[in-house]
């Protein structure tokens, strides 16, 4: 409750600088996304300056981020509810949830949700406690910046909210993530199209493939692995073209150029290049250095997946900006 008081607090001190992007918040940390990178002196500076409020500016502050985004769109519904403005129990879109604020302003519909969510969702008591205690020296403010990984502590909450957890991950956790990766890919569907015969399709998850699969209409082992959103017709018909000797377009050749080269690895490598060819960032040319090493143990093929993600993580901006070009 204290650190939501807080994060809110934030949010309308930060948000008016633009310094803030978006904020979340747990039981022990509070994460605060910024436009750009901030240097130690600014972040020095918003320390003091965020820590450093009186009880009138606690409450000021909280006052206008009540006004700006009204955090109890949720809890309003149900009030309308009990106060029969709304009929009990129907679904709301987010986007109609929001109106509500406004709708029921001056009411004592939001007068009563704001009571409720007072009691039960914030701590404005002791954050003003906090305030005094850092002003006195009680409390202390530390500001440390890493240019490498954060703490283990603040890790947790990176790894909850960001799309880059692993990139970010300490090296004690570092194999937990593996193991987490490892069942993540084997409970995947897997859409495998036979190469051979141009016909065969299949969904399977992976881990209840066999160490060789095969196409069961013809027998052929050499099969494309499909990314989510392929449509397998669209490639059976670039298929067919190719061997009616028809002409393909420079898209249609690098669709089946690219299936021809994951379909080659299967053939090769088996149910490990389907593993392979299913982590984000992993395509036929690394899965091809990747599978070549015949790794004696599992884990360590699976930390060069994990290597190779986190690359592909780190190098993302530069490849999606690449494919817009």
């Amino acid at each position: 409750m204290v650190n939501r008081t807080l994060g809110c607090i934030f949010d309308a001190l930060l948000s008016d600088r633009e310094v803030m992007v978006g904020w979340w918040n747990d039981g022990y940390r509070i994460l605060i996304e910024t436009p750009r990178k901030l240097t130690l002196t600014e972040i020095q500076n918003l320390s003091k300056q965020l820590f450093g409020l009186t009880k009138k500016e606690v409450d000021d502050a909280f006052n206008e981020y009540l006004e700006a985004k009204f955090p109890f769109s949720y809890k309003m519904k149900f009030v309308a509810e009990r106060f029969g403005a709304l009929p009990r129990g129907k679904t709301m879109s987010y986007e109609r949830m929001s109106q509500l604020p406004t709708r029921f302003i001056g009411t004592p519909i939001r007068d009563e949700t704001l009571r409720e969510a007072m009691i039960e969702k914030v701590d404005i008591k002791r954050v003003k406690e906090i305030m005094q205690q850092v002003g006195t020296g009680k409390t202390k403010v530390s500001t440390i910046c890493s240019e490498e990984k954060p703490s283990p502590l603040a890790y947790h909450i990176l790894a909850k909210f960001s799309d880059t957890s692993e990139l970010m991950a300490p090296a004690d956790v570092l194999l937990n993530n593996i193991d987490r990766m490892k069942k993540t890919v084997e409970a995947r569907m897997a859409r495998m199209l036979c190469m051979s015969c141009g016909e065969w399709f299949s969904e399977e998850k992976i881990r209840d493939l066999s160490q060789q699969p095969a196409c069961s209409r013809c027998g052929s082992k050499l099969l494309a692995v499909l990314y989510r959103s392929q449509d397998a017709n669209h490639l059976r018909e670039i298929l067919k073209k190719r061997r009616e000797g028809r002409d393909l377009t420079e898209e249609e050749l690098r669709e089946l150029t690219k299936a021809r080269r994951e379909a080659d690895l299967v053939l090769s490598y088996g149910k490990n290049a389907i593993l392979a060819l299913e982590v984000k960032g992993v395509g036929p040319e690394t899965a091809s250095r990747i599978l070549g090493k015949m790794h004696p143990k599992e884990e360590e093929f699976y930390m060069d997946l994990l290597k190779a993600k986190i690359q592909y993580l780190r190098t993302r901006a530069y490849w999606e900006e690449k494919n817009k070009d």
